[in-house]
């Protein structure tokens, strides 16, 4: 029998990621002759009311143990959500409207089709005015139209049919236990681009050779998920692909929805999850353990934008018409 305080525990739990589901959109409804069907970010699909639910957490523990699942606790949240009550089984929510606040806090409504009255629907929207006229952004800072920003704290490495490493990137928001994204390395650039944010050394990562990304809650998660050195953002736009797929009516077989725009860091980090120092030429070839060479590295990284040079020779000449932006401690090899 569980304690009182265990089953506070587990459904708070998921009452967390009902909210994480539908601030990210992972969550799909559509009206059904009782209740909804509602469908997962990684497709699967239940039938839902507001009490009961088809999926197995709820009926081979919460039913049993007294407590509601997430696609219950969303299904909660969301049809109490619009104003002047709450919206029925009939009603359809098509999509979100997601605002900004100047300092980066997200706000997402729901926004509806019939049968939403007059009254209901313009109080939505005005709502919505709103929360403009107050200050809040269509789009979050620094962010171009169509841009969104996800910040992640770990990553792990799979390789395509065609051997071409791809990166699972999984959000700092643990209640997500699926990665949130993924993003191919086709060539030297994006891999040094990789490295730079993350502060990982490519080589360093253990390949995970499953056929989809890895679960947080894995019993191998801990081999092949590596935590970030700090977290970093994720700049991204919604897959072609996918809005043609959404704008079809969403059948057969769901395309990747984000692809990676950039890397929102600040500055690059350094320092990779090893505690040794990554200096990697874009060619692909490492500095070696000379001091000043690293020095000369590090100085041209420091002045070019915290970009490295194409290769040693690169950096030899850039050194050479530079010679008031190094500090040896010896005489330079």
């Amino acid at each position: 029998m569980l304690a009182p305080a265990d089953l506070t525990h587990m459904q708070q739990e998921r009452s967390d990621r009902a909210r994480a589901g539908l601030a990210h959109g992972d969550f799909k409804f559509t009206a059904a002759e009782t209740g909804w069907l509602i469908t997962n970010g990684d497709g699967q699909q239940y039938a839902v009311t507001l009490t009961t639910c088809t999926c197995q957490d709820f009926t081979q523990r919460g039913k049993k143990l007294g407590f509601t699942c997430k696609h219950i606790e969303a299904a909660r949240i969301l049809f109490s959500q619009v104003p002047g009550g709450h919206m029925d089984s009939n009603t359809q929510v098509t999509g979100w409207t997601k605002l900004f606040h100047p300092a980066g806090a997200q706000v997402s409504l729901p926004v509806p089709l019939e049968p939403l009255s007059g009254a209901q629907a313009r109080a939505l929207f005005n709502s919505v005015a709103a929360l403009i006229d107050a200050g809040f952004l269509v789009s979050a800072p620094g962010l171009e139209d169509g841009e969104l920003a996800e910040e992640v704290n770990a990553v792990s490495l799979r390789n395509a049919r065609d051997e071409t490493p791809m990166i699972d990137f999984y959000s700092s928001n643990m209640k997500l236990l699926k990665k949130y994204m993924h993003a191919y390395l086709n060539n030297e650039q994006e891999v040094a681009d990789f490295e730079a944010a993350t502060g990982l050394h490519l080589a360093d990562l253990t390949v995970y050779d499953g056929t989809l990304a890895i679960a947080r809650d894995d019993n191998k998660a801990g081999k092949y998920i590596t935590p970030l050195p700090r977290p970093i953002k994720l700049v991204w736009k919604l897959s072609p692909k996918w809005e043609e797929w959404k704008a079809a009516g969403g059948e057969g077989q769901e395309p990747h929805k984000r692809l990676l725009v950039r890397y929102e860091t600040g500055k690059p980090l350094a320092k990779p999850a090893t505690g040794t120092l990554v200096r990697r030429y874009l060619d692909g070839t490492s500095v070696n353990g000379d001091l000043n060479e690293q020095t000369a590295f590090d100085a041209y990284f420091k002045q070019n934008g915290s970009q490295a040079a194409q290769s040693k020779e690169v950096m030899r000449a850039w050194v050479k018409a530079n010679p008031n932006l190094v500090t040896f401690t010896a005489s330079a090899k």
